[in-house]
């Protein structure tokens, strides 16, 4: 129940702070280099906050995680 409260409030939080305008392919699209570059000197890291990502989107049957399928051949070249 604790687990389902804290889903909700995340999702509350990120419509609340508008967050979820920058969850889309044209952001992504914009911040290429950085984020390449950042995976890149990061790969460890970045692929653990991928996949934490990954899983809760999918967990929680959060509506975009065709974008998070992309974002991450996109960012790792898979």
């Amino acid at each position: 129940m604790l687990l389902l409260l804290a889903a909700v409030c995340v999702v509350v939080v990120i419509r609340a702070t508008g967050l979820s305008e920058f969850l889309s392919l044209d952001t992504l699209a914009a911040h290429r280099a950085s984020l390449t570059g950042w995976v890149s000197a990061n790969l460890a890291l970045g692929a653990l906050i991928y996949v934490a990502g990954y899983t809760a989107a999918v967990a929680f049957s959060v509506a975009g995680a065709v974008i998070l399928t992309i974002a991450g051949g996109f960012l790792f070249g898979w």
